[in-house]
């Protein structure tokens, strides 16, 4: 371990629903946990997954408007987290993502460790530590201005103790090709379909089968109907099992226009599928082409359509494609990356060696009196246990315990 002493660190996330940000958030909770650490989960109101979260973390504090964007917004969120950060004496923050880190770090003096997965690196300026999963983060976060003693690449991992039985596919008549991506403009499910077509004109004589839902299911809807599709291709929504979504295809395409690491690369190859997946920044760091899968470039339906139409055609590459994958899949299980995961967060950060940490009860006292926009600063904590953090904390579940509200001074006309 980074340390010899149990730490409490404060875990945070401000995504709602699913995906690889979710997925990287109850890993943390899980590998610290693993390694004898105390969790405290901060989640929006509304969680998709909080049934999961109340099993793995210690306490869990829900914040109403924390999942809201905006640069209004933020102060206020900022204020809330650092309120709950005092309240509970936490030894560590970590912000899955970067955007409450800045104000965070200028809030308080506890160590901010950031986990990028992507999207604007200077949010992630301000912190102690900043882990990510790929070189192209990497080097976006130093050209931010992030110190390079301060940057290091962690993979993500499989959230599992093992990888399901090698599973041996017979060759069917008619394979069943899939891609289980959010329906959005980056995850290229319409250079998917185009690829299809593509592939029907040579070999019309496969399936196809697109999980998951978006904002873009209509027009790619359309786009199947405009290649005459129908009968090949099938939407089925949001999935109660992605399990069973790859048991019951042959080959995973993960299509997309940018992905930071591709969880679904992963998943698929650890349940013994062959796997293409674009040129991209994470994808590049886990398929070898040729080796463990195929990597084809960005939005280019062509050489999709040519990967896909050589692994249906040869049937023996496509095997030990996807024995090769199964075998790389295992170093990305969760026991695999958990040391090195915990030691980054909870090593003492370079900039905070001699750094105090503040006492509560000054932030405490900043934080009181401020309320943001609606819910915004409205804190509701469901601890695991009866006893609180605090003596006059509720513990009482679904008790709401709101911050007053702030009094501005009148403008002089």
């Amino acid at each position: 371990m980074g340390n010899r002493w149990r730490m409490k660190v404060m875990v945070i996330t401000s995504i709602a629903t699913g995906g690889g940000v979710t997925t990287a958030f109850i890993s943390s909770l899980k590998m610290l946990r693993g390694e004898g650490h105390k969790t405290l989960a901060v989640v929006p109101v509304g969680f998709k997954y909080r049934n999961e979260v109340d099993r793995l973390a210690d306490q869990v504090v829900d914040i109403v408007g924390l999942q809201r964007g905006g640069h209004l917004a933020l102060p206020f969120q900022a204020l809330a987290l650092a309120r709950v950060a005092s309240r509970h004496r936490v030894d560590r923050i970590l912000v899955i993502n970067g955007r409450f880190v800045s104000p965070l770090k200028r809030l308080q003096g506890r160590p901010v460790i950031c986990n990028f997965q992507g999207g604007k690196a200077g949010r992630a300026a301000g912190a102690d530590r900043v882990m990510t999963n790929n070189v192209e983060n990497q080097q976006l976060l130093l050209e931010a201005g992030v110190a390079p003693v301060k940057v290091g690449i962690v993979d993500n991992v499989l959230p599992w103790e093992e990888l399901p039985p090698w599973f041996e596919r017979s060759q069917r008549s008619q394979p069943v090709i899939g891609t289980l991506r959010l329906l959005e403009a980056a995850k290229g499910v319409d250079t998917f379909i185009d690829a299809l077509a593509l592939l029907s004109a040579q070999n019309p004589n496969f399936r196809a089968l697109i999980g998951s839902d978006g904002s873009l299911r209509r027009q790619l809807e359309q786009r199947v109907r405009r290649h005459r599709l129908q009968r090949q291709v099938e939407f089925l929504g949001w999935l109660e099992s992605a399990a069973d979504f790859y048991r019951s295809i042959d080959f995973y395409v993960l299509p997309s226009r940018t992905e930071e690491w591709g969880l679904g690369v992963v998943e698929a190859q650890a349940h013994s599928l062959p796997v293409i997946a674009t040129d991209c920044d994470g994808p590049r760091r886990l398929v070898a082409s040729g080796v463990n899968g195929i990597l084809v470039p960005r939005e280019n339906p062509a050489a999709l359509a040519d990967a896909l139409l050589q692994l249906i055609q040869t049937p023996v590459d496509a095997r030990r494609i996807a024995r090769s994958g199964y075998l790389s899949a295992q170093r990305y299980l969760m026991k695999n990356i958990q040391k090195d995961f915990v030691d980054f967060v909870t090593t003492e950060p370079p900039s905070c060696a001699a750094t105090p940490r503040r006492g509560g009860s000054g932030i405490e006292r900043t934080v009181r009196s401020v309320a943001g926009p609606k819910g915004a600063g409205e804190v509701v904590l469901l601890p695991n246990s009866q006893q609180a953090a605090d003596p006059d904390e509720r513990t009482e579940r679904g008790h709401r315990q709101a911050a007053p509200r702030t009094r501005y001074p009148r403008r002089r006309r």
